[in-house]
């Protein structure tokens, strides 16, 4: 879930928004809520041996990886909204 969030939601919400911390905030939301329905599944769903720190690292990168494809759809979107012609006033 956590993996498909970051593909989806980290570089469009950085692309579309036009501030970039709320852009990042946007995203940060989709990951608070997700990571813990995530985590309990794959708890309850699996026989928990309490030294799973590989489960914690991996979306410890996939939330950096989250993070770097958010900064990216921020940096694109500004640069594509600075090379758009400006509308003229009426």
């Amino acid at each position: 879930m956590e993996l498909i969030a970051a593909l989806l939601v980290a570089a469009p919400a950085g692309f579309f928004i036009r501030s970039r911390r709320t852009g990042l905030l946007a995203y940060l939301v989709v990951w608070a809520l997700l990571f813990p329905v995530q985590t309990v599944v794959v708890y309850t769903d699996t026989a928990a041996k309490g030294d799973d720190w590989e489960y914690f690292a991996m979306n410890a990168i996939i939330l950096a990886a989250g993070l770097g494809l958010n900064r990216l759809g921020a940096v694109k979107g500004m640069r594509h909204r600075r090379a758009a012609p400006s509308r003229p006033l009426r």
